[in-house]
Order: C-alpha cells, then sequence, then structure tokens
C-alpha cells in the first residue's frame, strides 16, 4: 500500500484499482476517490480506463503523506454484467 510517484522504475508509481491477473472480471465503470488525511478531496476520476492517482493535485506533487481512497464500481464477471455497485475503501502512503 504505498505509492513511489517519482521512481518510474519501479512500476508503483500510480494508485489504482487493480484486478489480479487471472481473474474474469472487468471493470466497466468505476469512481475512485482519493482523500487527504484532513478529508480533503485531491483526486476522482470517473473513468474505468484511466490509469490512476499520479500523486499529483492541481498540477503539483502531492506530499508524502498517508492517503485514503474510495472506490465505487461495477464489473463484467465471465461477460455478465453484475448489476450491482460494490465499494470498497482502505489507505495507502506515497512516497517521495
Amino acid at each position: 500500500n504505498v505509492i513511489t510517484p517519482s521512481d518510474d522504475q519501479s512500476g508503483n508509481n500510480r494508485f489504482t484499482v487493480a484486478i489480479p491477473p487471472g481473474c474474469e472480471a472487468k471493470i466497466l465503470q468505476m469512481n475512485l476517490r482519493i482523500y487527504n488525511r484532513w478529508g480533503m478531496l485531491v483526486h476522482e476520476s470517473k473513468d474505468a480506463d484511466q490509469p490512476g492517482w499520479n500523486g499529483e493535485y492541481k498540477g503539483t506533487p502531492a506530499p508524502a503523506d498517508t492517503y485514503t481512497w474510495q472506490a465505487v464500481y461495477r464489473i463484467s464477471l465471465s461477460g455478465r454484467t453484475i448489476e450491482r455497485s460494490f465499494s470498497r475503501s482502505g489507505m495507502f502512503t506515497l512516497i517521495r
């Protein structure tokens, strides 16, 4: 649960919701929100194909800190759309 936006070689330079390899699920719709420790929204994406948060807020690198995330999404499993919203949340650390 750590991202390092300044390290392009780590492969861990963005925060995103990922589906494990080999899983037949596909994200159809997603609303991803990321908040700083004071509850201020620093990132929101409603695009399921977006690669995630790059650690910037309004074009400036966000400070190293702990952030909270929330994702609400719909998935397709083996080609069948599940008509229910799923919600997950958690925390991660941004390191510079």
